[in-house]
């Protein structure tokens, strides 16, 4: 069974992020409403197949979290796949910097949302690429 976290502050985003992995398959989610904990909750978890955190987040924003993360030493090799539904051309390409796997466009709808998870789970083993970095459904 895969093991994700989804770190998301919407409640709403969380419940729709679980019923479309839960429809794409044996999938167990775990999920965070912000990163002020994210390294104790991390330390006290087995390692999670792929984490996906949502760009805007109160506190710690994304990008510090995705930092956090990849600072992890059990983590600094999982894929971390950043969420969100507004972002510019530079925020892409510091998020590419920083290590993320690919950045996905929230999508407005169900189905929108299923393929585009799909989607990020068949790149969970490779290496991003600044050319296919976005996932936009």
């Amino acid at each position: 069974m895969m093991k994700i976290l989804i770190i998301d502050d919407d409640q709403d985003d969380q419940g729709f992020f679980v019923e479309a992995m839960q429809e794409i398959g044996d999938i167990n989610v775990m999920s965070l409403s912000d990163c002020m904990n994210v390294t104790p909750f991390l330390d006290s978890h087995h390692t999670f197949d792929a984490v996906f955190l949502d760009f805007n987040i109160p506190g710690i924003n994304g990008k510090t979290c995705l930092s956090e993360i990849k600072a992890h030493p059990r983590y600094k090799n999982v894929p971390v796949f950043m969420l969100s539904g507004s972002v510019s051309e530079k925020d892409f390409s510091d998020f590419f910097e920083a290590g993320a796997q690919r950045f996905i466009v929230k999508p407005t709808t169900h189905a929108g949302l299923v393929n585009s998870l799909k989607g990020a789970l068949q790149h969970l083993d490779e290496k991003p690429a600044k050319d296919n970095f976005v996932i936009a459904l």
